[in-house]
């Protein structure tokens, strides 16, 4: 993904955190611990049994469900949901940000464009003479990503498209595209490992 957006990748740290958002769930009638949250960030809604959203929720000092107008309460570093209720969400699902010394963000930006990076797939094939899993090399010597991306959120298959094309390796003396190794080993010979 780094190299299909073209950006650098921010890795965060104790000196230099970065704001990244977070999403959870509460049940109803429950707590969430916010001290890390940033001021004016938070945002709650409903979730109700049947799978819809309500409304959101505004900040108030208590919290209490009403379908017009509900409410969530935030005391010192503590934000507490509606109780459960006939009526009522069975679950809140909390959003906001926050600063964090550890993690890493990429941004995709319109005005950057893909890297080209030595790529280098490990794959595996059955010889049917043998009957044996080998494996394959494929090393592409320079390889651009596209930066359009495909994210499947289908219950069954969830699954991200990678696609891209190979490149002459410009300032490179060869002109080679890509090689393929064959190595003389076995990954599975006969149903054992190897």
């Amino acid at each position: 993904m780094n190299a299909a957006s073209g950006s650098e990748i921010v890795n965060a740290t104790e000196t230099a955190p970065i704001v990244m958002p977070k999403i959870t769930l509460v049940a109803a009638g429950g707590t969430l611990d916010v001290a890390d949250a940033k001021a004016d960030s938070i945002k709650v809604i409903g979730l109700f049994g049947n799978g819809a959203n309500s409304v959101a929720l505004t900040a108030s000092t208590t919290a209490a469900w009403d379908e017009d107008e509900p409410t969530y309460a935030v005391s010192g570093d503590t934000l507490s949901v509606p109780a459960a209720a006939d009526d009522a969400p069975i679950q809140y699902l909390v959003k906001f940000d926050r600063d964090v010394e550890s993690g890493i963000k990429l941004v995709n930006e319109a005005d950057k464009f893909p890297n080209t990076v030595q790529l280098l797939l490990y794959c595996s094939y059955v010889d049917p003479c043998s009957d044996t899993l080998k494996p394959c090399y494929v090393l592409i010597e320079s390889f651009m990503a596209d930066p359009s991306m495909t994210i499947s959120l289908d219950r069954e298959t969830q699954e991200m498209d990678f696609n891209g094309r190979i490149q002459m390796a410009y300032c490179g003396v060869s002109k080679t595209l890509y090689t393929i190794y064959f190595p003389d080993e076995n990954i599975v010979s006969q149903g054992t490992s190897v």
